[in-house]
């Protein structure tokens, strides 16, 4: 129910609104259009997405995609008709503070103060 095309703003403006142009835009139309204009890219898979489910997820939809063109758009367009149903009505009360940096976090410590195990915030201000 997160996921979409436009994200809304939340956590007092914590967590920006985001928009994403390219949502309908296939892998395989972005490499198309990188090759076709000069733009260099990473072929790599993220080396941390190793046994991840969405690799499994992608291979699935991959080859459905292969046997039925048009099966992914239309699944992403279908989900956008019903988005509607997976969402609830406390999204926002899911996320509390960071208890370290006082950021968005579904825990209470967020991910990035926990990989980096900070115990105090970062100041990130340029000193003179």
């Amino acid at each position: 129910a997160k996921q979409g095309p436009v994200t809304p703003s939340q956590f007092n403006g914590k967590l920006v609104k985001k928009v994403k142009p390219l949502y309908e835009v296939t892998e395989r139309e972005v490499v198309a259009y990188a090759l076709a204009n000069g733009i260099e890219y990473m072929m790599e898979e993220c080396p941390y997405s190793v046994g991840a489910t969405t690799i499994e997820y992608k291979e699935i939809l991959n080859e459905m995609e292969e046997k039925r063109p048009g099966t992914k758009i239309n699944f992403v367009k279908g989900f956008l008709r019903k988005k509607h149903l997976f969402e609830t009505e406390l999204q926002e009360a899911e996320l509390r503070e960071c208890r370290v940096c006082g950021m968005p976090s579904s825990g209470e410590v967020c991910s990035f103060c926990r990989f980096w195990r900070l115990e105090k915030p970062i100041d990130f201000r340029v000193r003179r």
